[in-house]
């Protein structure tokens, strides 16, 4: 799985999470190395932060559906109020999470999102 945070913190703290529940996890800060790395290695899912400088979580979106459009992409947000139907392109957000983020929530719909994937429980 690729999780894309801006927050080097948060980053770390999700990747350990992540990581220590199974899943392999690649971390990237920016939306421009989130890209370039889904075009060199496919990832099962990808977790963005939407608010980010430079590439943002739509464009980030918009990028990762052309390059791969049955990846299930999560937006994790504290924009109050953002759902999937404001996503960039309609059904291209599989799931979104608020912040702060509940670390039960994440973990069941990691499962979910990668369930039968991979060696791990999470796959990539």
């Amino acid at each position: 799985m690729l999780i894309v945070e801006d927050e080097l913190e948060a980053l770390a703290a999700l990747a350990r999470f992540l990581s220590h529940r199974g899943f392999a996890v690649t971390p990237a800060s920016n939306g421009g190395d989130a890209v370039r790395l889904c075009r060199e290695r496919g990832f099962d899912v990808v977790l963005t932060d939407l608010r980010m400088p430079g590439t943002d979580g739509h464009g980030l979106i918009e990028q990762l559906k052309e390059h791969n459009p049955a990846m299930p992409i999560v937006v994790m947000t504290g924009q109050a109020g953002f759902d999937r139907a404001r996503a960039p392109d309609d059904g291209a957000v599989a799931a979104t999470l608020h912040k702060p983020l509940d670390l039960r929530e994440l973990d069941a719909l990691m499962l979910r999102l990668t369930k039968g994937l991979g060696d791990v429980p999470g796959g990539n």
